[in-house]
């Protein structure tokens, strides 16, 4: 889906591992254009993500940062895409 519509801005809530968030960086460095964007509102989980993101080359697709997206006042940005991660814990 990323590649096909040649997404510019996805977003990631409440990533873990990033795993996910791996693929999507790969598919918008592919795509030759754009960004990731993955908040977090676990310190713990943010480091994690960040540490394998990074290691894994993708720090310059990726956006970080450490908030809750239920209180923040981006609700007018424009993205291509949305994963949502969030499990029992709400991202805690």
């Amino acid at each position: 889906m990323t590649a096909r519509q040649r997404a510019a801005l996805l977003s990631d809530v409440y990533t873990s591992h990033a795993i996910s968030i791996a693929h999507l960086a790969a598919a918008v460095r592919n795509n030759g254009r754009g960004r990731v964007v993955t908040i977090n509102l676990s310190a713990e989980k943010a480091v994690r993500a960040r540490a394998n993101l990074t290691g894994g080359g993708f720090s310059d697709v990726v956006t970080f940062e450490e908030s809750d997206v239920l209180e923040g006042d981006d609700a007018a940005a424009s993205i291509d895409g949305l994963l949502l991660g969030v499990g029992r814990d709400l991202g805690k």
